[in-house]
């Protein structure tokens, strides 16, 4: 996991946590000097707050699985087009097919390297430049073939679905680089700290420390807020669209392979 991503989720957590305590113990301070009236409307905003925080939470959360479940979606996707590409390319010349098949088991290294690179930029940049070389000598294959025989059904197969895995490597580096604009994210984390500390305020008011409404709350909402950052980071984070499906591709073909 990238140190930079923990420590921006300790960063959030703590501010949450500090929000609250520092909330409450402002609220004991002036519990002998706030008059009921002031204790009802700063109910009225905890309430508003809480639900507005809510709303974000919710609209935040939507918003980032919904990512992760595109991400995930797209690697059994692009797995699937090159495994039909490779089942394809038996229809292809003797000598062509042998290369062609070849170049996609390396094709599928690649894509294996990208995913297995996770943050490591150098690895991620080797990968992805390794991926594109190899598609570009799988292409020429391909036209080769094509121009020799271009009323050939099978070869126009062949070329729709090796299209297809190209398109679906740019579509996948494409959802692997979408990110919740960060103007929505520092105002979640705001309307949180506001939230946590309205509550801690009030509990402070009543002059009794209700662990739950002054820590077990905020940290419920600190976690929210990091799950929220961590989909967002799907190279670095904790939670990672799995690649079985290319795995098990990429086994499939270890076996197949003379």
């Amino acid at each position: 996991m990238g140190l930079r991503l923990l420590a921006l989720q300790a960063v959030v957590l703590l501010i949450i946590a500090a929000a609250s305590e520092i909330a409450f113990r402002a609220g004991l301070s002036r519990r002998a000097n706030t008059d009921e009236p002031s204790r009802g409307q700063i109910t009225t905003i905890q309430a508003a707050t809480l639900g507005l925080l809510g709303l974000m939470l919710g609209f935040s959360l939507s918003m980032a699985e919904g990512r992760y479940t595109t991400r995930k979606a797209v690697i059994i996707d692009e797995a699937n087009a090159i495994g039909t590409t490779y089942l394809r390319a038996q229809f292809l010349p003797d000598e062509i097919r042998d290369q062609s098949r070849v170049l996609l088991r390396s094709y599928v290294d690649a894509r294996r390297e990208y995913q297995d690179a996770g943050g490591d930029e150098q690895r991620v940049y080797a990968a992805t430049k390794r991926g594109t070389e190899l598609q570009a000598q799988i292409w020429a294959l391909a036209t080769k073939v094509a121009r020799e025989s271009p009323s050939s059904e099978s070869m126009k197969l062949y070329v729709t679905s090796l299209n297809e895995m190209i398109d679906l490597e740019a579509a996948r580096f494409a959802a692997g680089h979408t990110r919740t604009p960060t103007t929505i994210l520092v105002l979640l984390v705001l309307v949180a700290v506001i939230a946590t500390g309205v509550t801690g305020f009030a509990c402070g008011l009543t002059g009794h420390r209700a662990l739950l409404a002054v820590h077990v709350v905020p940290a419920l909402i600190g976690l929210a807020c990091a799950i929220v950052i961590d989909l967002d980071h799907p190279k670095v984070g904790i939670i990672r669209a799995d690649d079985a499906a290319m795995r098990r591709l990429q086994q499939s073909m270890a076996n197949e392979a003379p």
